[in-house]
């Protein structure tokens, strides 16, 4: 049975998807590229949502889009998903 917790579900999600690297000379499991948008996306804050868009404008040429669209739209996060594809600003997002 899938978890309805949304936090527990990305952990699910974002289990297979990892990636083997390096780091300071010792090798380990890091979240991928589209797991860390879509993390930062669920949790919705405007540092967040930065980050996100920062790795979006960074990385958008290798990023699996079908893989981000598919999972943001299981998590109930393809409006904001798109919001940064069209490189909408942290302000104009989370308007209060």
């Amino acid at each position: 049975m899938q978890s309805e917790n949304i936090y527990k579900r990305i952990g699910i999600l974002a289990l297979p998807h990892r990636v083997r690297k390096k780091f300071l000379g010792i090798e380990c499991w890091v979240q991928s590229k589209e797991d860390f948008i879509i993390a930062k996306l669920v949790y919705a804050g405007i540092q967040d949502y930065k980050d996100a868009l920062s790795c979006w404008l960074k990385y958008k040429d290798e990023i699996d889009i079908a893989y981000l669209t598919e999972t943001a739209e299981n998590l109930r996060v393809l409006e904001y998903l798109k919001a940064l594809q069209r490189g909408e600003s942290a302000e104009d997002v989370f308007q209060d």
